[in-house]
C-alpha cells in the first residue's frame, strides 16, 4: 500500500533514514481528497457493483491487507487517530455492523482484551468502525507505527493453507519467537469464542501479535469475529482446535479435546468452555440487538451461535441449551478421565 495504512512490522526504504520511495520512477498521486464519508460508501458501491473506480483510488477500496477482513474499507481519521471503517454493502443479508461489533462485545465479556470500536450511520447503512491498535502516538504527539506481525508470518504459512494449521501452532510459534506471557489460555478463549460465535473466517490474518517494549510478542486485541449466515448448525474453522490435523469441527467438545496443546488443562478448559458457553448462550441475542440486530438479523444466526449454551463435560455428553435449541447428539470420541 501506498498511502500509509497498511499493517505490519517492516518497511523497506533507499537508505537506513527509513522508508521512503525505492525506484527512481513516478508513482501516481494516491493521497487524493475522499471527500465525506458517504462519498467513500457510494465508491465502494461503485467497486463491488464491478464500475469503475479511478485508479489513483482503488487502492482505498479494494480488499487488501489491511485489518479486518476482505470487505472493502479503509482507515480514517477521528480524533487524530486511524480507525478502520467497514461500509455496509447493498447485497448484505444481515446488518453486518451489528453482527460484528456484537460478536466483539461478547468477546470482551468473555475477558478478552478487543479493540475500540463503533457504529455509525453512513449514507443510510451502518459502518462499523475500529480503532487502529497498531498506531500509537509518543509524547510529542506524533503518531507511530507499532512492531505487529499476522499469524500468516508467525507460521510462515500462505494465506490459503486452509486446514494446514491448528491453534496450537499459534502458541507454539509465540513461545518459538518470544513470548511475553505464556498465551495459552488466552488463545484457546479466542478458539472457544470462535466456536460459539459461528465463526468460521479465523484465518491467518485475522490473528495478530504485537511486539511489547522487551521485545516479545502477545496477542493483539481481537478484532475481527463474524458469524455465519449459513442455518446448518455444522461448522469448520478454518483452523484446526489445536494441533495441525486434530479436526476443525466447531464444536465445544473438540475445542476442549485441543486444550492440552494450548498448554491448558482438561479441567481448566472444561470449566472456561462451559462458563463461555452460558454467557453467550444467555447474552448473545440481546447484546447485537443492542448493537443494532434486528429480528431477522437474530433469526438469521441462529444457527451460527448452536453451539451457545451448551455444557461439555469430561466424557463428552452433551447437555441442553437452555437459552435455545435442544443440544444434538455427538460422535466425538470421549476424553480420557482427569
Amino acid at each position: 500500500s501506498q498511502r500509509g495504512t497498511r499493517i505490519g512490522g517492516v518497511q523497506f526504504g533507499p537508505t537506513t533514514e527509513g522508508p521512503g520511495q525505492i525506484l527512481d520512477v513516478g508513482l501516481p498521486d494516491v493521497s487524493s481528497d475522499l471527500g465525506t464519508l458517504e462519498a467513500f460508501q457510494e465508491m465502494v458501491d461503485t467497486f463491488k457493483a464491478g464500475r469503475h473506480v479511478p485508479d489513483n483510488l482503488l487502492d482505498h477500496v479494494a480488499p487488501g491487507s489491511d485489518l479486518g477482513g476482505a470487505r472493502p474499507k479503509g482507515t480514517v481519521t477521528i480524533n487524530d487517530h486511524p480507525w478502520l471503517a467497514k461500509f455496509g454493502l447493498e447485497g448484505d443479508s444481515i446488518t453486518m455492523a451489528a453482527a460484528e461489533a456484537g460478536c466483539l462485545d461478547l468477546c470482551e465479556m468473555a475477558g478478552l482484551a478487543v479493540c475500540e470500536r463503533d457504529i455509525i450511520d453512513v449514507a443510510g447503512r451502518p459502518t462499523l468502525l475500529l480503532k487502529r491498535f497498531d498506531r500509537e502516538r509518543d509524547v510529542a504527539g506524533v503518531l507511530h507505527r507499532r512492531h505487529m506481525i499476522s499469524g500468516l508470518t508467525l507460521l510462515g504459512a500462505h494465506e490459503m493453507d486452509r486446514a494446514a494449521s491448528g491453534y496450537a501452532d499459534l502458541y507454539d510459534g509465540m513461545r518459538k519467537h518470544g513470548a511475553a506471557t505464556d498465551a495459552g489460555e488466552i488463545i484457546y478463549k479466542r478458539m472457544v469464542m470462535n466456536v460459539l460465535c459461528g465463526n468460521t473466517d479465523d484465518h491467518y490474518r485475522n490473528h495478530a501479535f504485537l511486539l511489547n517494549d522487551q521485545g516479545l510478542y502477545e496477542p493483539s486485541p481481537v478484532y475481527d469475529v463474524t458469524p455465519s449466515t449459513g442455518f446448518s448448525t455444522s461448522r469448520s474453522l478454518f483452523m484446526h482446535l489445536g494441533k495441525a490435523g486434530c479436526g476443525r469441527d466447531a464444536t465445544l467438545e473438540k475445542a476442549v479435546a485441543g486444550a492440552a496443546s494450548l498448554g491448558v488443562s482438561q479441567p481448566r478448559a472444561i470449566e472456561i468452555a462451559n462458563e463461555l458457553s452460558q454467557m453467550v448462550g444467555k447474552s448473545w441475542r440481546r447484546v447485537l440487538s443492542d448493537r443494532g440486530a434486528n429480528a431477522v438479523d437474530i433469526e438469521t444466526l441462529q444457527g451460527s451461535f448452536s453451539e451457545a449454551g451448551r455444557t461439555v463435560g469430561s466424557d463428552h455428553s452433551a447437555v441442553a441449551d437452555p437459552f435455545g435449541e435442544p443440544a444434538r447428539a455427538r460422535k466425538d470420541p470421549a476424553l480420557p478421565e482427569p
